[in-house]
């Protein structure tokens, strides 16, 4: 069941997702430890690094992210096998929890059991994040050199602008931001805080385990779990989502709004003025007289002089001509 599991995530959920860039982007597929998660993942066979990580990294998450990268899977599932006897100890733990009602004995073996489980899980887990630092460590010009993903870096400079033209939009001190975002995410938080503290100082459920029955309970139905003080925990923790999720949309819109502002105004200061207009060219034909000509055309391009004869023709004195027509 457990390597079937395995199967269906990175097939049908890790590799179809993986064809978008905003999935690849959240498991931050460019960085360091993700490429060396990959090299240790592609290592064939059973090793300690790469069953460490198959086996000691978060369920379902591990097995999607084995999908986003391409992997192959009978590889994954070989890797994944030493993880066969942590699920037989943790289903024998939760089988004693059935039984701890009929003896001390069977109540001491669920605790070794459990705790036994726990210690090899939390283990596989260290030893995963110390050999996804060791490569990443070792071989890094090697991992820095491998060809990053394009789009994923178009995406990042886009959501890092994003991010930030929210923050500067969203930003109190900021002209424009109006009195009820500031209340409604007040608002949220004291909600939320509110939820928390008192699920911790209150007793908000009522004492339930899988060897009891839902008929056992208050009004013998499932709501019969929670009591006043825990609909007011749950009334205030919604509430409290609700107010932020309100709260959010407008930071969106907000940003965006911003972001469209920050592009127009960069557009107009990087604008180029207008190329200058070609310089003048300034003729003086020497002779009897002294005419001066004005050329458009730009300096070096072949203009037209005044005859000899004309110059002799008029009386002596300066005149000044554009494109050789007497002005």
């Amino acid at each position: 069941l457990k390597l079937t599991a395995v199967a269906l995530e990175q097939e049908l959920i890790g590799r179809q997702f993986g064809n978008y860039v905003a999935v690849r982007s959240f498991i931050r597929i460019n960085s360091l430890e993700m490429r060396a998660t990959r090299r240790i993942l592609r290592r064939p066979g059973i090793n300690t690094a790469k069953c460490a990580i198959l086996v000691g990294g978060p369920d379902w998450p591990t097995s999607v992210t084995t999908g986003i990268l391409k992997l192959n899977l009978l590889q994954m599932l070989l890797g994944t096998t030493p993880i066969l006897p942590l699920i037989a100890a943790s289903t024998a733990a939760g089988g004693m929890q059935l039984l701890k009602t009929k003896g001390d004995l069977y109540d001491s073996i669920t605790v070794i059991v459990t705790f036994l489980s726990f210690l090899a899980q939390t283990a596989s887990t260290l030893l995963a994040m110390y050999f996804i630092e060791r490569t990443s460590t070792q071989y890094a010009a090697e991992l820095a050199a491998e060809p990053p993903d394009e789009e994923v870096l178009a995406h990042d400079e886009r959501q890092a602008a994003f991010s930030k033209a929210q923050r500067d939009g969203t930003n109190w001190s900021s002209a424009g931001v109006p009195l009820w975002p500031k209340v409604t995410i007040i608002a949220s938080a004291l909600m939320l805080a509110g939820a928390c503290y008192l699920s911790v100082v209150a007793t908000c459920f009522e004492p339930f385990s899988v060897s009891q029955r839902i008929s056992d309970l208050p009004g013998g139905t499932v709501f019969g779990l929670v009591r006043p003080m825990g609909w007011v925990v749950i009334g205030l923790f919604v509430g409290g989502w609700v107010l932020r999720y309100i709260y959010r949309r407008w930071a969106v819109a907000r940003a965006r709004s911003w972001l469209r502002a920050s592009t127009v105004d960069a557009s107009i200061s990087d604008a180029s003025p207008p190329p200058p207009p070609p310089p003048l060219e300034l003729e003086v034909v020497q002779g009897p007289r002294c005419d001066v000509y004005v050329s458009d055309s730009p300096v070096g391009s072949p203009t037209s002089s005044p005859s000899p004869a004309a110059s002799r023709a008029a009386p002596p004195d300066i005149s000044v001509s554009r494109d050789v027509s007497r002005v």
